[in-house]
């Protein structure tokens, strides 16, 4: 009796060990796999909240500098669309969203630890749009990192180009991506008029050196060609896109192509 006792006791400890490995390994799992997905993952990462008072902000990790944007209620403007339809539809570079009835006030309260619990344990009613939980810690992790003279939250109205010209300028500038000698063109190969031109603009406020915008009538999805292998300033290109990068040599005055196809048409027209 006494030696049945003792091997169920093992086998309970057995079966109590293997459970805490498996609630281990389910916790590893889904750790890796916010990391994997993440979307944060270069060197500047910009953030919409869309709200009936919508906020933009933008971090910049090698220069530690941090910018918040209240820019009112832009979600007839962004219903319905992802990141880089709202980037368009704004005419600021956008790599996620987050559909917020809560939006912080300023910096600080959006990395305060009672914000971020609420945004990564799914407080009130949000909406993610190419952002993870892991994307919010290292957003968070960015603005407190931030240098005190590298901060600046701004009210304006995003429209008004004088006042994106007095009061942003080059606020949105990528300080890796502006010291890299890469060119760009951009191809439109869209039915969207000035399409080209508006993302050129995107582009060039993110620092990217864009020297030719030109009209195409070939028939493909959007895409990025560059002949080289990939670096930081292609996957933050492809990161703010979305758009494939080809391996191949395309235009013959920059080092870098990107062509707006088939998908943008479609993405664009209804």
């Amino acid at each position: 009796m006494f030696q049945d006792k003792i091997v169920s006791f093992f086998y309970l400890k057995i079966f109590v060990a293997v459970v805490i490995l498996l609630i281990i390994g389910s916790i590893i799992v889904r750790i890796s796999n916010e990391i994997v997905g993440s979307s944060f993952k270069n060197n500047s990462f910009s953030l919409l909240i869309v709200s009936k008072d919508s906020k933009i902000i933008f971090v910049d990790k090698a220069s530690k500098s941090a910018l918040f944007l209240a820019i009112g209620d832009m979600r007839g403007f962004v219903r319905g669309k992802g990141p880089l339809e709202a980037s368009i539809a704004l005419g600021l570079p956008i790599n996620a969203m987050i559909f917020d009835n809560k939006p912080p006030s300023n910096l600080k309260e959006f990395a305060s630890s009672s914000n971020v619990s609420r945004l990564v344990f799914g407080g009130g009613n949000l909406v993610f749009k190419n952002i993870d939980k892991y994307d919010i810690y290292k957003l968070a992790n960015a603005i407190n990192g931030s240098l005190s003279d590298n901060i600046n939250e701004i009210r304006i109205n995003i429209f008004n180009q004088n006042q994106m010209k007095e009061k942003v300028g080059d606020l949105f500038r990528d300080s890796v991506i502006n010291n890299m000698e890469y060119t760009i063109e951009v191809e439109n190969g869209t039915s969207v008029d000035g399409l080209g031109t508006e993302t050129a603009g995107i582009l060039s406020r993110l620092g990217y050196n864009v020297i030719a915008v030109r009209t195409s009538e070939l028939r493909s999805n959007s895409y990025i060609a560059y002949p080289d292998k990939p670096d930081i300033y292609i996957n933050s290109l492809a990161g703010l896109t979305g758009f494939d990068v080809k391996k191949e040599k395309v235009s013959q005055s920059a080092d870098i192509m990107v062509f707006l196809g088939d998908d943008l048409d479609s993405m664009l027209s209804f």
